[in-house]
């Protein structure tokens, strides 16, 4: 709510500002909810939502408790709502004409002693999910029809107002998110690699361990292609195995340069499995950050 409070108060002194209403109410789901919903989905809305109330006159939105219930008439039908009077019964029927019985609402019987009352869901442009319900309200009662033009208009007006708010809402939302993203490492690259320790007896000026630290330099270079080194790798562990068998045969009588070539192959084979690991790493991310592009119309060059 912190994120968009500034969003929700525009909206709530907009609303306000339709028919110079005193009060205006403001239910939010914490989670999006389906629109078309069943009663027990229903319930577990209500118990995950917040509620908010702006007075006239003051400059924040004051959260409220629950059972205030000022946006019920909404929620409960599922509609729009509007009456001249909370207090007007259909002929001898003890229901309000809306279908809904307003003289039990808090607002009503309480101080506030709503006359007045129009109220609008929150839903996105497609009207598949449902983010709450906002409500104005006041006692004044005005002399005229529930459905003619003028509560007809006001209708439209709050539900512009509600609409342009969601959007607002939306854009934050996709801002946020683009910023997050755009801030994030893509991956997070290797800063050192274990030594390769002069124990395994090869000359530093040796044609071998030239080849050994190109291997590695290239490896660690950010600008060389993972799958080259891949192969680079593989190569060379089948160069090092061929090469450590070779070492073992009875035949070759210097065990330090088998050890030497055990050693080496290990080291390869543990090289080749971790730019295998980079490779798949590198390959997720990348896939994860084109579907984020997408969805934030970022140009995909």
């Amino acid at each position: 709510m912190q994120l968009y409070e500034d969003i929700f108060l525009k909206l709530c002194e907009n609303s306000a500002s339709v028919r110079n209403s005193k009060f205006v109410a403001l239910t939010l789901f914490t989670r999006a909810n389906p629109y078309e919903k069943s009663q027990q989905n229903e319930i577990e809305a209500g118990e995950a939502a917040v509620y908010y109330l702006k007075v006239k006159g003051s400059a924040k939105l004051m959260k409220v408790a629950a059972n205030l219930r000022c946006c019920d008439p909404v929620l409960q039908l599922q509609k729009s709502v509007v009456t001249r009077n909370t207090w007007a019964l259909e002929g001898k029927s003890p229901i309000h004409p809306s279908g809904f019985d307003f003289r039990l609402l808090p607002i009503v019987l309480g101080p506030q002693q709503a006359r007045f009352y129009a109220g609008v869901p929150l839903t996105d442009s497609k009207k598949r999910f449902r983010y709450g319900a906002l409500a104005v309200f006041d006692s004044a009662i005005y002399p005229g029809e529930d459905d003619d033009l003028p509560m007809k208009k006001t209708l439209q007006a709050l539900q512009v107002c509600a609409r342009e708010a969601l959007m607002a809402v939306d854009e934050r939302r996709k801002e946020l998110e683009l910023r997050t993203f755009l801030q994030a490492p893509l991956i997070q690259l290797r800063q050192s690699e274990p030594a390769l320790h002069l124990s395994m007896e090869i000359s530093q000026s040796s044609p071998r361990w030239r080849d050994i630290v190109q291997g590695e330099q290239e490896s660690l270079d950010g600008d060389s292609d993972t799958n080259d080194d891949i192969d680079e790798a593989q190569r060379r562990l089948e160069y090092e195995l061929v090469n450590a068998r070779t070492k073992s045969d009875p035949e070759f009588s210097n065990t330090g340069n088998a050890s030497v070539g055990k050693s080496r192959v290990e080291y390869f084979r543990s090289k080749m499995q971790e730019l295998v690991r980079q490779a798949q790493d590198t390959q997720a991310q990348m896939a994860e950050n084109t579907l984020v592009m997408e969805r934030h119309a970022v140009p995909i060059a």
